[in-house]
């Protein structure tokens, strides 16, 4: 089973932590394997339920868990769509995608990089 949590106090957030939750978080974006680690993102199922964006990585011989971001650890939404395309990276390894929906404060410091959205995801 996929578990990742980050410090937050955003939709559903326990005690000071949004954990992953698998049954409201859907893989939408494909899967990109660079310097040996497999990237993984999540919106969710036609944005229902309380729901973050995330993006975890993998060490892709071992499948050990490398790292986990939350779009909107202090929000919520903030889907990884992609359309169903992967992420991209650049000849450093800096990784890309985009988000949809959600809370974004990150332009004055704030930690959630959703993205404000007037467009359903499904319909």
């Amino acid at each position: 089973m996929i578990k990742a949590k980050v410090k937050g106090s955003g939709d559903g957030g326990v005690n000071g932590f949004v954990h992953f939750d698998p049954l409201r978080n859907n893989q939408r974006a494909g899967l990109l394997l660079v310097n040996g680690l497999i990237y993984i993102g999540w919106a969710s199922h036609c944005d229902i339920g309380l729901y973050h964006g995330w993006v975890m990585s993998y060490d892709a011989r071992t499948l050990k868990q490398n790292a986990v971001w939350n779009s909107t650890p202090n929000a919520g939404l903030g889907g990884v769509w992609q359309a169903g395309g992967a992420p991209a990276a650049d000849d450093d390894g800096n990784v890309y995608f985009a988000t949809g929906n959600g809370g974004f404060d990150a332009n004055t410091g704030g930690s959630d990089f959703g993205i404000a959205s007037s467009r359903p995801a499904c319909r």
